[in-house]
């Protein structure tokens, strides 16, 4: 499944960058987050990623519903294993399904017809997100982090970029 190989890709950019923070850089605060850690960031990143991925098989994904696992914003070497973890499953998806995701809004459930393909394009774009954030926080407080390329910057910008180039 394409999306998958996608977010393999972007979680692979995400594993290059936390490995390279050692000691308490991972978790930090910085104040150009408001108090809040690059750790806080890939906490929040794997965790739509995890809630995906346990709830893919039973028909409903509510993000809501997600885990929050402290652990992955204190402690890089478990984020990490859990990125490892990630990858080895998406890499594993072959099959796409019609699922429903489901949200509460201002105590509303709403429920709407949506697709796991689909799904995973929405969490890699969230990470995507996520990713351009802890830049501005790698820049800042952590210059000596060798940051990819193109990590995150959408793909959209990408192709536009290259475009412009030639």
């Amino acid at each position: 499944m394409k999306s998958a190989q996608f977010s393999v890709a972007i979680l692979s950019q995400l594993r290059e960058v936390a490995n390279q923070l050692k000691g308490s850089s991972y978790s930090q605060t910085l104040d150009v987050f408001s108090g809040a850690s690059i750790g806080q960031h890939v906490r929040h990143i794997l965790e739509f990623y995890i809630c995906l991925l346990e709830q893919k098989d039973l028909g409903e994904i509510s993000y809501d519903l997600r885990k929050r696992e402290i652990r992955l914003e204190e402690d890089s070497v478990f984020a990490l294993d859990q990125i490892d973890t990630l990858i080895n499953e998406l890499q594993e998806m072959r099959d796409d399904h019609d699922v429903f995701l489901v949200a509460t809004l201002q105590g509303e459930t709403i429920k709407t017809p949506s697709s796991l393909s689909r799904e995973l394009l929405y969490a890699l774009e969230h990470a995507v997100h996520h990713m351009a954030i802890i830049k501005i926080g790698l820049l800042v407080g952590c210059p000596d982090v060798k940051i990819p390329v193109n990590f995150g910057v959408a793909d959209s910008t990408v192709q536009y970029r290259d475009q412009c180039a030639q």
